[in-house]
């Protein structure tokens, strides 16, 4: 795979690249660490702070979906994002791409269902104790921008995650899985399940009525209502969209540009996020 290296300008060293993580502008920096990948010949350079819990689930991936040591994987490098405007996830050493010699930037899912299924059982595991997941992939990315290579940090609009992940929450899922500094799980890896698909989304929550806003009323209000009370929100949840509600919705909207308009409607993405089991 190219990798297109930029020249390193003064306006880039406050940076952040799209998962809100500070870009790191050389290779060299102290703030990344090489760290191998248990279970594999392989080594990867990404930020110092996500260092074990990175390797840790590369090795998950490396046991349950794809075999990591052939072939190309690969952490930080200093460029612009190809699908957006912006700094790469991999400028700031919070992303990898597992074997794209494999899995090509081509925009298509190479991924088998039982290698999704996997995956997806993967980051259900990487969670914080308060439920929200740490990392986010490629291969759930729309049918334009798909690259199952992908393994980052997540962005607040991907599954699960709903905010940016700060060091604290990476250091909560570090320390609930028994991580050590080296990704080793110290006790027991966690179990993969090849027959789960996004657990963020489970029966009890009721499917997705369409588009709804404000004087919208149901069990799938009180869904929603329910999992912004999760990230820090404190609505009634009555299951009746409300301007108390309205608010949440558009505060949200307004941090996160995959949810944009800010305009308190909540569609399939933001409901798929945010919603959980009543």
């Amino acid at each position: 795979m190219s990798r297109i290296f930029l020249p390193i300008r003064l306006c880039d060293l406050m940076a952040t690249s799209l998962n809100g993580w500070s870009v790191i502008a050389s290779s060299s920096s102290p703030l990344l660490r090489v760290i191998a990948i248990p279970g594999t010949t392989k080594k990867v350079r990404v930020r110092a702070e996500i260092a074990p819990v990175m390797a840790a689930a590369l090795s998950l991936v490396h046991e349950h979906v794809i075999n990591l040591n052939p072939g190309s994987t690969a952490g930080y490098c200093y460029r612009q994002a190809r699908a957006a405007n912006g700094f790469s996830n991999h400028a700031s050493g919070t992303a990898v791409d597992m074997r794209y010699d494999v899995w090509t930037a081509a925009h298509k899912q190479f991924a088998t269902p039982s290698q999704i299924k996997a995956m997806h059982s993967i980051l259900d595991q990487f969670r914080t104790t308060g439920g929200k997941r740490i990392f986010g992939w490629g291969g759930d990315w729309s049918a334009a921008f798909l690259d199952d290579m992908h393994l980052e940090i997540g962005q607040a609009w991907q599954p699960g995650v709903g905010s940016f992940v700060s060091t604290v929450d990476v250091q909560n899922v570090q320390k609930r899985l028994g991580i050590d500094k080296d990704g080793n799980f110290v006790k027991k890896a966690p179990a993969v399940s090849t027959g789960t698909h996004l657990a963020v989304v489970v029966h009890r929550v009721p499917p997705f009525p369409g588009a709804f806003k404000v004087g919208a009323h149901g069990p799938y209000v009180k869904a929603l209502q329910t999992g912004l009370n999760r990230h820090g929100y404190k609505l009634v949840a009555d299951g009746k969209f409300g301007a108390q509600t309205k608010a949440a919705v558009v505060a949200i909207q307004k941090k996160n540009r995959k949810l944009q308009p800010a305009d308190g409607i909540v569609g399939p993405v933001f409901y798929k996020t945010f919603a959980v089991a009543i």
